[in-house]
Parts: structure tokens; C-alpha cells; sequence
């Protein structure tokens, strides 16, 4: 599932409102990290906001991101779920200014990226039968 930045800025749902924009970076011409839509997002941002060769404040992104799925009704209308979506997929793409490229390789951001992924496509799946 690709997304524009458009369409995870306009998927909104009751559970969380929060914006979502991006703002292009002359120096570099990538974005800045969009700002967080729930605590998802906020703790994929602030991970990727810090360096990895210091400790995590964040200790179980994976967990995290386990309890939203089994929380969450809807994967694919919530709008935290799908911009953490977009950040991980988006630091795989170089996207974002100021993050550091090393992040690709980090084994729990690879588990996250994996394991919000398969959730969402198995519910895209099961949503068309």
C-alpha cells in the first residue's frame, strides 16, 4: 500500500484528529517528519528524531504497535496507524530530512514496518471477501 502524504493527511477517524503535514526541505529537497496522529506515530517520530547510537527512549516499538492492532477496529481508517505506515515505509524511501539513513537496518524498525504491514494487508484482505 503506497500512500501520498495527501491521503494520510486527509484520512481522519474519530479516534484521532491530530495534524498531519509535511513540510519539503530546500536544503535537501525531503521532507520533514510529519507530526505525530497518536502514540504510534509519536514514538516512530521520535525514534527516528534521535540518533541510533543512543539509547532508545522508546524500548518496544514492536509492542506498541502489537496493542494498536489488536486495539483498533479499522487498520486502514486510522490515521495513526496509517502515517506510522507512511514513516516507515517513507525511511526506506530516504524521505525524510534529518533522520538518520541508518535507521533502515535497525532490526526492530524492520519488525515494526513488518508487523503493521502484514496486519494491514491481511485486513485489506479480508475486507473484500
Amino acid at each position: 500500500m503506497t500512500l501520498t502524504t495527501h491521503q494520510v493527511s486527509t484520512a481522519t477517524t474519530p479516534r484521532h484528529r491530530a495534524a498531519s503535514s509535511t513540510v519539503l526541505d530546500p536544503t535537501t529537497e525531503r521532507l520533514t517528519l510529519p507530526r505525530a496522529a497518536g502514540p504510534v506515530s509519536a514514538a516512530i517520530r521520535v525514534t527516528l528524531s534521535a540518533s541510533p547510537d543512543q539509547p532508545r527512549i522508546i524500548l518496544s516499538l514492536v509492542g506498541q504497535i502489537e496493542r494498536a492492532i489488536i486495539a483498533t477496529p479499522e487498520l486502514l481508517a486510522d490515521e495513526d496507524l496509517l502515517l506510522a505506515d507512511r514513516m516507515l515505509e517513507g525511511l526506506h524511501e530516504d524521505l525524510w530530512a534529518e533522520v538518520d539513513h541508518r535507521w533502515v537496518e535497525d532490526p526492530e524498525l524492520q519488525e515494526a514496518r513488518s508487523t503493521l504491514r502484514t496486519a494491514m494487508l491481511e485486513e485489506r484482505s479480508t475486507a473484500g471477501r
